[in-house]
């Protein structure tokens, strides 16, 4: 079963790094059915409102809400769905 992919990243994320999971797209056979943005700037639970803006989970590894980030991720997910027919 193929199916479309989207995967929204932090491009500040130390947890779910941006380049590792795009290596992993890139090597795939199904990679043309991925989706992927990466948003500058953002850690990860960027798109948790509840969350501050920044604190450490674990040392060296802060998370927290990117208002910018989020917003734009919530976007991409309503165009996502939009045309995923």
């Amino acid at each position: 079963v193929r199916t479309r992919l989207l995967m929204l990243l932090g491009g500040a994320d130390q947890i779910t790094l941006a380049a590792l999971c795009q290596d992993l797209v890139e090597r795939s056979e199904d990679r043309d059915q991925v989706v992927w943005h990466v948003y500058p700037g953002a850690h990860h639970s960027f798109d948790v409102e509840e969350a501050p803006p920044l604190m450490e989970m674990a040392p060296g590894r802060p998370v927290g809400h990117h208002p910018e980030a989020s917003e734009a991720a919530w976007e991409a997910l309503v165009h996502f769905l939009r045309t995923s027919g």
